[in-house]
């Protein structure tokens, strides 16, 4: 029998409406997938099109986990955690919380976030000129990130009408972009290995909902994840906020000692923070370690790549 589906996107809670019908279940316990899972024929030819995009030359790495380092690098900061460290942390973990965009896939690597947030200012302009800038000063429009864009339009005005179209235009674009983002090396093994040892794992995001669920959908991972929470009209609740974090807790019957949150940003390690539940850091850029350190994060919960994590959770199997 399916589980029931925990899944919060938008203004309400919502089953995976959107989606083709037919998307097949769990088999066994939750987190076990069959092993003849394949993508709903709807789905096949986003599968089969998907084309990795060439990698930004603005981003501080060349590939996927994959650092370019300088003689100025200095060592120390590079550190990260070691397959001991990881052993230790993960060998209570009864619960894993998940950060979609960075950790799982990168959602716009086949639909650039820059174009988005163009088509951003473009919906921005059908308001009066003084308005425009109003709602988002052009200093903000240089940072060339939607979501960025959002929350600062939100801040300067929490109760605009504006705010819900706007909210539910990126969602639309979210929900395109899922259909060419790039997975996340290792991530997939990752998902399959916590399965295999039993350990249940939720979507905590503030992407949409309904855009992780495609995906998920998309790569035959959605049987892994019977709860999702994203972004909703209040965009207050988003990360840091632990909005997300505590429903699906709650979802799960998780006590937070046995949870883990695995994200790739400090929102993420705030998120994680005010729910008391303990963080692991993926960090695949210079900038990213550099980041998480200068935050506090300690060096035995930051990883390079998830290959690490793999290795160690195929040890544990």
């Amino acid at each position: 029998m399916r589980p029931q589906l925990s899944f919060q996107g938008g203004e309400e809670l919502l089953g995976l409406r959107g989606l083709p019908s037919g998307l097949p279940g769990v088999a066994g316990a939750v987190g076990k997938c069959p092993d003849d899972h394949t993508p709903p024929e709807s789905l096949a030819l986003a599968l089969a099109i998907r084309v990795k995009p060439p990698r930004p030359l603005g981003k501080s790495y060349r590939g996927p986990d994959t650092f370019l380092m300088t003689r100025d690098t200095p060592a120390a900061a590079l550190e990260t955690a070691s397959a001991e460290d990881l052993r230790k942390l993960m060998s209570s973990v009864r619960y894993a919380l998940w950060d979609f965009d960075g950790p799982i896939c990168r959602l716009f690597a086949g639909l650039a976030a820059s174009q988005v947030a163009r088509e951003f200012i473009d919906l921005l302009k059908e308001g009066k000129q003084d308005e425009q800038l109003d709602l988002l000063p052009m200093t903000e429009r240089l940072s060339k990130d939607p979501h960025a864009m959002l929350v600062t339009v939100a801040r300067r005005h929490p109760n605009s009408d504006r705010i819900v179209k706007l909210e539910e235009w990126l969602t639309g674009r979210e929900i395109a972009a899922a259909h060419s983002a790039f997975r996340t090396p290792h991530a997939k093994e990752v998902i399959q290995a916590w399965g295999n040892l039993g350990v249940q794992l939720a979507v905590s995001t503030n992407n949409s909902a309904r855009a992780a669920a495609r995906y998920l959908a998309a790569e035959g991972l959605d049987c892994f994840f019977p709860h999702i929470y994203g972004r909703t009209h209040d965009l207050s609740l988003m990360k840091p906020h632990p909005h997300t974090l505590l429903l699906a807790l709650d979802a799960m019957g998780a006590d937070p000692s046995e949870t883990l949150m695995l994200g790739d940003a400090s929102t993420d390690y705030t998120a994680a923070q005010a729910a008391d539940v303990p963080f692991l850091a993926y960090a695949d850029t210079f900038h990213k370690v550099e980041e998480f350190h200068q935050k506090g994060v300690e060096p035995s919960r930051i990883v390079r790549s998830l290959k690490d994590v793999r290795d160690v959770l195929s040890s544990q199997n």
